[in-house]
């Protein structure tokens, strides 16, 4: 199974409440979906053990969009940090 790698850390520029709000709703939603992706990976694995390739194959692509929105929210706190 996947390990979830660790959401980076956003050094915050100020101390801005929201700002840091913000950024831990970000390090949080990215977590949340590598859980999310490991899930899923044992779900696909399920699914072409019982010869259900199809549904697995569908189950890969999901993952395939998890990773994608994740990086996209390791850039969103990239970007963030650099504000």
């Amino acid at each position: 199974m996947h390990e979830p790698e660790a959401a980076p850390r956003v050094p915050l520029n100020n101390a801005d409440p929201d700002e840091a709000v913000t950024a831990a709703k970000l390090r949080y939603m990215l977590q949340h979906n590598e859980h999310h992706l490991a899930e899923l990976a044992e779900l696909q694995t399920d699914l072409v053990a019982l010869g259900q390739d199809e549904a697995g194959q569908l189950v890969r692509q999901a993952g395939d969009c998890y990773r994608d929105g994740n990086e996209l929210l390791r850039r969103a706190l990239a970007d963030g940090a650099e504000h």
